[in-house]
């Protein structure tokens, strides 16, 4: 009896240690990543894509968007990227918005091929290489920042975050849930 509980005593720990630590951990990060940055001038802003619903784009992908234009035409920077899916017309969408907004189109540069996050920083690292830019506004949710700071740590871009206010709507949760599962597996497994 004795044995059985100091093996359980044992498995608790070690599933404390390898699974609840990190995940604590994670969301620790991604709620520290959150806060509110005090944008600077920058070369480009770049908004990373989200959902097109049939009726047209989402919350998320439409307040992203906005928030990337309110910056665009504040900070005067020279470009803006829209990134996303173009099997589900995210940056076609985005382009849009940022023309109702009052974004030229000439400023705009559509990345088809941000399927996730990682392949839309690399994008933007090439981009950014051959344009020779300095400092970078990377737009997403609030959720989303950590694992977009992680990713341009690793690929030495320099950036600044920002993310629009959000109202609390139902799946807010289920992103920070995943979010915090995205950015354990990126700091253990993906490297590079």
């Amino acid at each position: 009896m004795k044995y059985i509980k100091l093996f359980i005593t044992f498995i608790f720990y070690l599933f404390t240690a390898l699974f609840i630590f990190p995940l604590f951990f994670s969301l620790f990060y991604i709620l520290l990543s959150r806060k509110k940055n005090n944008i600077k001038k920058a070369d480009a802003v770049v908004v990373f894509g989200a959902k097109v619903k049939p009726s047209g784009p989402s919350y998320t992908l439409l307040n992203r968007t906005k928030h990337a234009a309110k910056i665009f035409l504040e900070k005067n920077t020279h470009t803006i990227i829209v990134s996303g899916n173009g099997k589900d017309n995210e940056p076609e969408e985005m382009k849009k918005i940022l023309i109702k907004q009052g974004i030229p189109e000439k400023t705009i540069i559509m990345d088809n091929h941000g399927f996730n996050t990682l392949k839309t920083i690399k994008k933007v690292k090439q981009i950014s290489s051959e344009k020779q830019w300095e400092n970078i506004v990377m737009v997403s949710s609030k959720y989303h920042l950590a694992r977009i700071k992680i990713f341009c740590k690793r690929e030495g871009i320099k950036h600044q975050v920002s993310a629009p206010d959000t109202i609390l709507f139902s799946k807010l949760y289920y992103f920070y849930f995943r979010e915090t599962i995205a950015v354990l597996y990126y700091l253990i497994f993906r490297t590079k």
